[in-house]
């Protein structure tokens, strides 16, 4: 089917070269599809990594966190629905250490970058802290 393909596509690149982050963020959405939520959360933080300042990977992982703890709260799974929760709470962080691990190199590169995340991941971060 369309989703192996897709992994075994995803899979086959990262051997070749594990630093670009596409294929992982394939794989997190293939793994959320089939509510795999922990190793869907666990792709989007290598995606994160491999790609730290493009904010569009924090929206989509306070996405996947906010879907899986729905998921786990519907199934009474209260541990994982806590851990989805302290994610979202941490993403603020994560932003906050970024802009301030770029600042420096920013002012070397003469870039300007922008770490707005929007009101509406604001907002439910806040929720969750």
């Amino acid at each position: 089917n369309d989703k192996q393909s897709a992994y075994v596509l995803a899979q086959e690149i990262l051997k070749r070269n594990d630093s670009v982050y596409e294929p992982n963020n394939v794989m997190a959405n293939i793994y959320s599809a089939d509510n795999k939520y922990g190793k869907a959360i666990k792709q989007m933080e290598l995606v994160i990594e491999k790609d730290p300042r493009t904010m569009q990977h924090y929206r989509d992982y306070i996405d996947l966190l906010v879907k899986a703890n729905k998921y786990y709260e519907e199934r009474g799974e209260t541990e994982k629905s806590k851990n989805c929760k302290n994610k979202i709470a941490s993403v603020d962080d994560m932003i906050m250490e970024l802009k301030e691990n770029t600042a420096a190199r920013g002012i070397l590169y003469g870039r300007k970058q922008n770490f707005e995340i929007g009101k509406k991941y604001k907002k439910i971060i806040k929720q969750q802290s």
